[in-house]
Order: structure tokens, then sequence, then C-alpha cells
């Protein structure tokens, strides 16, 4: 396997990601997993901004690190743990109950948040603005993006009515709300790798300008999670817009 950065320095890790957007640090809720993972643990990286570029599994983001490619966020995070020797300090008890709401997040929530922001008509049109492909082909290529989407996430167990599709979605964020309580984090004072994966899903529906049944449900029942991505954010990403919504706690 050839990496694509030949001419790297010595554990500097390079994320791969889809361009960046006017509205969070990246629509894709997996690339900010990974780039708010690097940031708050103060990892050397260079972020590289380039949609035609796929992992040796066809999936972005991945990275590079001493030479050697690391892809799907589900590995990453704790390869990075290992070699830059990044400890929590929680019991065993909270540690696996945080590895199973990452697990919720990166699995059903993912599935639930994609089929709230493709029924909107704006979300499909801002992930092609990042992307290379002539505005003239938008008409063509959006609706086709949005039934491969929704066929995906039937296909994976998720043909359910609207109102199914909110229950569950709820059901889950209560999880995440019933742990971190008023906490900081997820884990306590200190951020753990569920919390990067709570943050991608929530905040790259949050803070896309344009309203989604998910919104709703957030504001409505889940005050404790929308102060804690504004927090987050302004902590880690406070150069973007969306940074600039809520003041570090």
């Amino acid at each position: 396997m050839k990496i694509l950065k030949e001419d790297w320095e010595k554990d500097v890790v390079y994320l791969y990601q889809f361009k960046r957007n006017p509205y969070v640090p990246n629509l894709s809720p997996f690339c900010m997993k990974i780039e708010l993972f690097l940031r708050a643990n103060n990892i050397p990286h260079q972020v590289i901004e380039n949609n035609k570029a796929r992992s040796t599994k066809g999936q972005l983001p991945f990275i590079e690190l001493n030479g050697k490619q690391i892809a799907d966020s589900e590995f990453i995070n704790y390869e990075l743990s290992e070699k830059f020797n990044i400890q929590n300090n929680i019991s065993s008890e909270k540690s696996g109950s945080l590895r199973a709401l990452t697990r919720v997040f990166d699995v059903e929530v993912s599935r639930l948040m994609s089929y709230f922001k493709i029924k909107t008509e704006e979300f499909p049109r801002a992930f092609m603005s990042v992307t290379d492909l002539p505005k003239f082909t938008y008409p063509i290529i959006i609706p086709l993006v949005r039934r491969m989407v929704k066929k995906s996430i039937k296909k994976s167990g998720y043909n359910h009515s609207d109102s199914e599709m909110k229950e569950i979605l709820v059901r889950d964020l209560k999880a995440a709300s019933d742990i971190l309580g008023s906490n900081k984090f997820l884990g306590g004072e200190k951020m753990a790798i569920a919390d990067c994966a709570v943050f991608g899903q929530l905040a790259s529906v949050y803070f896309i300008p344009w309203e989604t049944e998910a919104h709703e449900i957030l504001r409505t029942d889940f005050p404790n999670l929308i102060k804690y991505i504004e927090n987050i954010a302004a902590i880690y990403f406070s150069e973007f817009p969306c940074g600039q919504n809520g003041k570090p706690m």
C-alpha cells in the first residue's frame, strides 16, 4: 500500500477528510470525531482536505502516521490512544457504558441522523457544494444520492415510519443525556473517545443552519446535550462559526 504523504514527519498525524464548509468543521460526523480527538489530546496533526482520497477500506476519513495508513474511525482513535499513551482514569463500569454508547452513536444514531438530514433539500446540496462536481450536475446527482442513502438506511434494518425513527432517536439521545447528566464530558472532567463520537453526530446536525426534526428533539428534550456540544465547540473549534455560539465551561 502506497501512502499519500511521502514527505511525512515522525509522529505527526495526517488526517484526510472532506473539504471544509461554512457551518461546522466538517459535514461528516466521522471526520469531526477524529479531528476532535486530535485537538482535545494535543496530538500534532495536519488536516488534508481531499474529497477524492480513500483508505484501503474505501472510506474517508483516514489517517497516515509514520508511513502507515490507519482506516475507520473505530480503529483510528484507539490506535492513537495507544501510540500517544492517552489514558482515561475512569472506572471499568463507566468505561463499559461509554464503549456501548460510542457504538450506538457510530452505528444507529449515525443512520438516524442521516435519515433526518437527507429529508431536507438543503443538506444534500450543502454536501455537494464541498465536492468537486459542477453545479449543473446537482439536479441529477442530488435525487440519486438521496435515494441511495434512504435505500442504504432501510437495508440496514431501519425500514421504519417517521414517528418510529424519532422514537428510536429519542431513546438513544436519552441514554447519552442520562450518562452526561450535569458533567462537562461523558466521563466527567476529561474527554473520552465516546465524547468524540457523540459530538460528531450531534454537531453535524445541530450546527447546520436549516431545520431538521432532530433539532426539535434536541431543543425540546435535551438541553444538557445542547450545552454539551456548544461547550465542546467553543473549547476545541473556536475558529469556526459553530464554536462561537457557546462559552467554554
